[in-house]
């Protein structure tokens, strides 16, 4: 049976035009390593902070963000990280052993953080006499506000394909081969939690938003034309693109 007569006008991929703001974004690693060297040359001493999300893959934004920027000193944030086993007896009790249910994590992101080797990474930051300093990784404007704030951000929708990819594992976790169920309910309850209470936060302060779905073919707004954006969409009426998934019981037959 045909319910439409003609053809559907639905629009599958709704947007928000931001006005103001014709020349705020660029795409392409590229044209964003450009739009950064703009900012950083002709000073003695530059720091260039970019946090992450959860998922965003940090070897891509090193070889093709860092790399090319050729920074004196680079900080990782891995480096000051809770080990495995340390952040999974934090969140043991949160997690449980059922397969899709969980507790919300009340947790901060710097309680991942061992606070010793936090102190020690924002030393060596402050101790670097010149050149471009690099601090990348989740949490790491904990360590320096910068000069040029980046956020790096993913959708909890490419999260899940990197999850039922095998690309991805939890948080401090190396379960990349893990039940992709198990790894969902882990991000819903706690790691997500965890990163957008922290992330909302600096929304308003970044330089930058990059985004990282779509692998090797990143974009870059302005902090200013990202928060414009918002301001926007919350004035009018705007949707969401839709999104189709299968349930737990469907996936399990």
């Amino acid at each position: 049976m045909k319910y439409l007569s003609g053809q559907s006008n639905y629009d599958k991929f709704p947007n928000v035009e931001v006005k103001g703001f014709d020349h705020a974004a660029v795409r392409g690693w590229d044209s964003i390593v450009e739009t950064i060297e703009q900012r950083i040359q002709n000073q003695d001493k530059h720091i260039l902070v970019i946090d992450t999300y959860h998922g965003v893959n940090h070897n891509e934004l090193l070889d093709q963000l860092v790399a090319p920027l050729s920074p004196s000193l680079v900080v990782s944030m891995d480096d000051a990280k809770y080990s495995e086993e340390h952040i999974f007896a934090m969140l043991e009790r949160n997690i449980t052993d059922d397969r899709v249910f969980g507790v919300i994590a009340p947790h901060k992101l710097d309680e991942f953080f061992d606070r010793e080797k936090l102190q020690s990474l924002k030393q060596t930051v402050s101790d670097a006499s010149s050149g471009l300093i690099v601090v990348i990784g989740h949490g790491a404007r904990l360590v320096a506000d910068g000069d040029t704030f980046v956020y790096a951000d993913l959708a909890r929708w490419e999260i899940q394909q990197r999850f039922r990819r095998g690309e991805l594992g939890n948080w401090g976790a190396e379960n990349y081969n893990e039940d992709v169920l198990r790894k969902y309910k882990r991000s819903f309850f706690i790691e997500w939690r965890v990163f957008d209470r922290y992330k909302t936060k600096l929304l308003s302060e970044v330089d930058f938003l990059l985004d990282t779905n779509t692998a090797f073919d990143p974009k870059m707004v302005s902090g200013a034309a990202f928060n414009a954006g918002l301001q926007q969409a919350t004035t009018q009426p705007f949707r969401l693109v839709p999104s189709l998934t299968l349930a737990s019981g469907a996936v399990n037959g």
